[in-house]
């Protein structure tokens, strides 16, 4: 459907290219959206984020070649959607001056920061006593004595 959507761009039907244009907008999301809930639940039986030292209740599960297989097909399969996405959105292509134009993260990665970011939000942007620089971050990484 994008090849077809490239092609009616010298079109004069301009009924015709917006609902294809939309079409594509609204499967491209229900898509990604599905990919990327398919990937959180991978995500979450690997006990993504590995926050704590290694212990026993982190033991990989039984099925793990399976959950890893199945981590790098839904990988593959959202880098592919997030290359149609030049050829979806309507993006423009300015850029602010002063900054160098650095490449988007991979949905994957993108997916995969979600909860480390939750997590530091939560700590660092709040009023909470949990935004104290000396013991949040070594505990995360283990290193904390108390």
């Amino acid at each position: 459907m994008a090849g077809l959507d490239v092609g009616l761009q010298e079109s004069g039907c301009s009924h015709l290219q917006g609902f294809l244009r939309e079409t594509l907008r609204f499967w491209h999301k229900l898509i990604k959206d599905r990919l990327a809930s398919d990937f959180e639940e991978v995500l979450t039986l690997l006990h993504w984020p590995f926050i704590s030292p290694p212990t026993q209740s982190l033991a990989p599960p039984a099925n793990a070649l399976e959950i890893s297989s199945q981590l790098d097909l839904l990988a593959s399969q959202l880098i592919a959607l997030q290359t149609s996405d030049d050829l979806i959105s309507e993006k423009v292509s300015g850029s602010r001056p002063g900054l160098s134009s650095v490449p988007p993260l991979s949905l994957p990665i993108q997916i995969m920061l979600l909860p480390l970011v939750k997590r530091f939000r939560y700590h660092f942007t709040g009023n909470r006593q949990t935004n104290s620089l000396s013991k949040v971050i070594l505990r995360h990484i283990g290193l904390s004595h108390t």
